[in-house]
């Protein structure tokens, strides 16, 4: 009978066993009292054979240990109250390193590698009633917050038009049906770092007050962000878009980060607005690109970017210094009525360094201004220049190239500045082939008063790059000037 009563009692709740201080040095009276007080207490004296010991009618809590800066591990392999993988739920890491907790799911067999919890589970048949009313659970609680939903697997995500207050981090997370954020408002930081959306994503007319997380994101259909608002920085660094990316008439407040980006079809920027800087440093355009009518009014880089098909720039605005060194363009360029930038200071706008271009035949320039770009190491004898305005001359008007004026100290001239020399002094044989290359462009096509002029310029190199020959190279580029400037069948 004493043993079933006991068991009894002890089963009313999940005991723990902490040591009682001082215990075993009392006498026989002294234990005798503290069991009748324990027991007045809800409290049970240990069986036989355990005089230190105490058990206790309620849960284990963290400020039971045996000692405060003992960890749990520790507390654990001391007392005994060991926990297996399962009944310390979901193993995922969260936000900050804590552990995720939650009671383990029971998918079908061979779904999850790890046992792991409802909203992390990749089985394809979970409840999304239960997915969701947990979601709606996690974000209610988070306020204005953070709402922790790293490495979540999404059912679904019919989350369009709907307002999300707390520091939303999607991160790793993956959507298994299409993710519907259209007109959603994120009032906070939205990251979706290393996302993956299964299917169609649609961001359009989003807006994010804070900054956009989209590094490393996988978009294998595609992704719609058309007339999204990117108030905070937008990082996209390093993701890919499998389908289509359309960015038309979106606006970035601040920094766009395109780094490493890899776009398998069509880039549509039509029309975007990018108010700092822009980076698609080292992107890869597989699809055509598209950037008519974009603005931007920061740095634009697109230093060793690959363009694998048209790359249509026709009517964007550049207000700052566009860097295009080292960018492969592989297929047909269009610069029409592009506005570059135009201050008439010595810093340059278009800065085409080293670029290679596979089909110079299929290279335009069309009604735009280029007394501030830079073709250090490319050839022009072949680019379609139509209607463009170069810079001129201060003493004769003449048409000349910005290599020969630019700020030195600007990185982007590179090669230009002659080596071992001063640090101001120009490689003026280089320019020299420059113009050598524009005045076969313009002579091909008759036009041989512009040829006249980059001739003239060519001279001048030539002057400064040999001070002996001053005299001879000047008579060479009067006789040169007056003979191509003569229409055909004239003396």
């Amino acid at each position: 009978m004493r043993k079933g009563a006991r068991q009894r009692r002890f089963a009313l709740a999940r005991l723990c066993v902490f040591t009682k201080p001082g215990g075993g040095s009392a006498g026989g009276a002294t234990r005798k009292h503290a069991g009748a007080a324990a027991l007045e207490q809800g409290v049970h004296r240990a069986p036989e054979g355990h005089p230190q010991s105490i058990y206790c009618a309620r849960p284990y809590m963290p400020s039971d240990k045996m000692h405060p800066d003992m960890s749990e591990t520790q507390e654990a392999k001391q007392t005994g109250n060991h926990q297996s993988e399962g009944d310390q739920g979901c193993p995922v890491d969260m936000h900050g390193g804590r552990r995720c907790g939650r009671p383990i799911y029971n998918p079908p067999p061979g779904i999850d590698d790890t046992p792991v919890c409802l909203m992390h589970s990749r089985d394809p048949s979970k409840d999304d009633g239960k997915f969701q009313t947990e979601f709606e659970h996690i974000l209610k609680e988070a306020g204005t917050g953070t709402a922790d939903l790293r490495f979540f697997v999404f059912p679904s995500a019919n989350y369009g038009m709907r307002e999300f207050t707390a520091e939303c981090l999607f991160a790793w997370a993956k959507f298994a049906q299409g993710a519907l954020f259209y007109q959603a408002k994120f009032a906070q930081r939205a990251d979706f770092t290393g996302a993956t959306f299964m299917k169609d994503s649609s961001f359009w007319q989003a807006t994010f007050a804070q900054d956009a997380e989209f590094g490393g994101a996988k978009f294998p259909k595609g992704a719609e962000f058309t007339e999204a608002t990117f108030i905070g920085n937008a990082r996209f660094s390093r993701a890919s878009f499998g389908g289509r990316a359309t960015f038309w008439k979106a606006r970035f407040m601040r920094q766009a980060l395109f780094g490493g980006v890899t776009f398998t079809e069509n880039a549509e920027f039509r029309d975007a607005s990018i108010s700092k800087d822009a980076v698609f440093n080292e992107a890869t355009f597989r699809g055509q690109a598209s950037f008519v009518l974009a603005a931007f009014m920061g740095v634009a880089a697109f230093y060793r970017t690959t363009f694998r098909l048209d790359a249509d720039f026709t009517m964007a605005i550049f207000a700052q210094r566009a860097e295009f060194g080292f960018a492969a363009f592989e297929g047909p360029v269009i610069f029409r009525e592009t506005r570059f930038r135009e201050d008439n200071t010595l810093s340059p706008g278009p800065v085409f360094s080293n670029a290679r271009f596979d089909k110079p035949a299929a290279v335009a320039f069309f009604r735009t201004f280029l007394g501030q770009a830079i073709f250090r190491n490319c050839d022009m004898s072949m680019f379609v220049l139509s209607d463009v305005r170069w810079r001129e001359r201060s003493t004769n008007g003449k048409r000349m190239l910005f290599e020969e004026v630019a700020d030195p100290g600007d990185a982007a001239l590179g090669a230009i500045l002659a080596q071992g020399k001063a640090s101001d002094e120009r490689n003026y044989a280089l320019i020299a082939e420059l113009y050598q290359q524009l005045k076969k462009n313009y002579d091909d096509k008759r036009d041989y008063w512009t040829a006249g002029d980059f001739h003239y310029g060519e001279m001048e190199m030539k002057r400064l790059a040999s001070p002996r020959l001053t005299w001879l190279v000047w008579l060479e580029a009067w006789l040169a000037g007056r003979l191509s400037l003569r229409e055909p069948g004239e003396w």
